[in-house]
C-alpha cells in the first residue's frame, strides 16, 4: 500500500527543510545538506519511517482497529485529509490563531 510518492513527497514543504532554530542534535542523521540557512532532511531516510508507519496502518486496517489522526497545521490539511480517508480512519483537522492584546 503506497500511499504518497516520491515526487508529492518531495513537495510537501514539512518534509523538504527546517530552520535553523529548529534543528537538534538527534535530526542530525537525517540532514542531506544545508542551503540558504535551511536544513534538507535525507528523503530516503524518512521514507524507511513512512514505510514502518504505513504497514502499521494496514495492519490496524487489517484487525478492524481504527486510529485518529490530529493536524493543526493548515499545510497539511489535504494531506491528512486524504490519509485518513484512504485508510479508513478518522481525521479532525484543527486551527488556531494566537491573538496578543497589547495596551
Amino acid at each position: 500500500m503506497i500511499l504518497l510518492k516520491l515526487n508529492s513527497l518531495i513537495n510537501i514543504p514539512i518534509y523538504i527543510g527546517s530552520a535553523t532554530s529548529y534543528r537538534q542534535k538527534k535530526f542530525i542523521n537525517y540532514i542531506y545538506k544545508k542551503y540558504n540557512n535551511k536544513y534538507f532532511f535525507n528523503i530516503f531516510i524518512i521514507l524507511k519511517y513512512l514505510s514502518k508507519a504505513y504497514l502499521y496502518l494496514y495492519i490496524l486496517s487489517k484487525y478492524n482497529r481504527s486510529l485518529l489522526f490530529l493536524n493543526s497545521s493548515i499545510k497539511n490539511f489535504n494531506l491528512i485529509k486524504s490519509l485518513a480517508n484512504l485508510t479508513n480512519n478518522f481525521y479532525i483537522n484543527f486551527f488556531y490563531k494566537i491573538d496578543f492584546l497589547f495596551n
